[in-house]
């Protein structure tokens, strides 16, 4: 029988591609969940947004937990230049960081 700590979870923030629009950039995230029996893998592609509110979810949740460590904060807003690759590479950056602090409150 298989004890909970042989079940594992990763996700990692690798990429970051412009869409094919043009006007915003998506980023690939790799969750991988493994077991003594399994590995799966699966790909999402997010929005900057989606990142923005999973972080306001989670200072709610931090607070309410009183968790100990600071959850990492959000880059500074940019809009003019939010497609140019120093800022889209720090944004990634900082959401591969968000996910690490968010992985053992799940």
């Amino acid at each position: 029988m298989s004890e909970i700590s042989d079940y594992r979870m990763n996700a990692t923030v690798d990429r970051a591609f412009r869409h094919p629009r043009g006007s915003f950039t998506v980023y690939r995230v790799i969750i991988e969940k493994s077991s003594p029996v399994s590995v799966e893998e699966r790909t999402l592609f997010k929005r900057y947004s989606d990142f923005k509110r999973l972080h306001k979810s989670l200072q709610r949740v931090v607070k309410e937990l009183d968790y100990g460590m600071p959850l990492p904060s959000l880059p500074a807003e940019t809009f003019f230049n939010r497609l140019d690759p120093e800022v889209v590479e720090s944004r990634r950056v900082f959401l591969d960081s968000l996910l690490k602090f968010a992985r053992p409150l799940c």
